[in-house]
């Protein structure tokens, strides 16, 4: 098993899932954040219009959110003309989900909704329906997500994502994949 790998059980390498989470944020969770900023900056302009359209009902779904430094980033640029926006984290590791969930409150001071949960298929229809009896916006963003998962796993997941957009004609839909540059292919 890698080190990404949530179901690690402690003593396999001498770290706790916790510990394994803070040595993550330590060394990735600020460089992570940069990254995200400024690739949301590049676009900020685009995605402010589509928010203007969605009326400031925007949704960020970070897939693989890992400590959420996406969202704090895309909150930090966004927030002030989409105040009703909400964030939902997907990671598998409860700890980093612990930690996420922390960060969010932490530095959005309560001001950003946030749920977090360990799987997609974890969200319900519902949380999804909920949003698009009206325009809204959905940005999913895959935060360093596709070395993770088999091929397979991401054909499943964009069968749902395509079922979700085709369901929701009136919905705006952003995709944000983060993707290591050497990485080559899926796991």
């Amino acid at each position: 098993t890698g080190f990404s790998d949530p179901t690690r059980k402690e003593g396999q390498d001498g770290m706790t899932p916790m510990q394994q989470a803070l040595v993550y944020c330590h060394y990735l969770l600020r460089p992570q954040y940069c990254l995200a900023k400024e690739i949301y900056a590049s676009c900020g302009e685009r995605i402010r219009c589509l928010m203007a359209e969605a009326e400031g009902r925007v949704h960020l779904i970070d897939i693989g959110c890992g400590a959420s430094a996406c969202g704090v980033a895309f909150a930090e640029l966004f927030r002030d003309i989409a105040p009703g926006m909400t964030y939902t984290g997907i990671e598998a590791s409860a700890e980093m989900r612990g930690m996420g969930k922390a960060f969010i409150e932490e530095i959005c001071r309560g001001a950003l909704p946030c749920r977090m949960e360990g799987s997609f298929e974890a969200l319900g229809k519902e949380l999804l329906e909920e949003r698009h009896g009206m325009p809204s916006l959905t940005v999913f963003n895959f935060s360093w997500f596709f070395h993770n998962v088999t091929a397979q796993y991401a054909e499943r997941l964009a069968l749902q994502l395509a079922d979700i957009m085709a369901r929701h004609p009136q919905g705006k839909f952003i995709l944000v994949v983060q993707h290591y540059r050497n990485d080559s292919c899926l796991n």
